[in-house]
């Protein structure tokens, strides 16, 4: 299920991995948008069995969610991700349940 973040005209795809506990952003997305980023140091294995570094934590990252109402977030900053992946956390707090057929 695909989200769009930022700006209208300037929006970028996140993907929602409904078997993710974390809600992570690429590292160069975060510097790109300026965030505030507290410094963690971790890997965490990804499917396919390959580790990613998490080189950051965002809190409280104001946001509109798909209820168009803004709450605030947390991302973890990944450094070399690809894309940006809302988990389970994104999905509790959309109030949001997905039925597969």
């Amino acid at each position: 299920m695909p989200v769009y973040l930022g700006e209208e005209g300037n929006e970028r795809m996140a993907l929602v991995g409904t078997g993710s506990e974390l809600n992570i952003i690429p590292e160069a997305s975060s510097i790109k948008g300026g965030l505030t980023t507290r410094c963690l140091n971790m890997n965490l294995r990804v499917i396919g069995g390959h580790c990613i570094s998490i080189v950051g934590l965002e809190e409280f990252t104001p946001s509109t969610l798909v209820t168009g109402e803004e709450r605030n977030i947390h991302l973890f900053v990944a450094r070399g991700a690809a894309h940006t992946v809302f988990g389970r956390p994104f999905l509790a707090d959309n109030n949001i349940r997905l039925d597969f057929p």
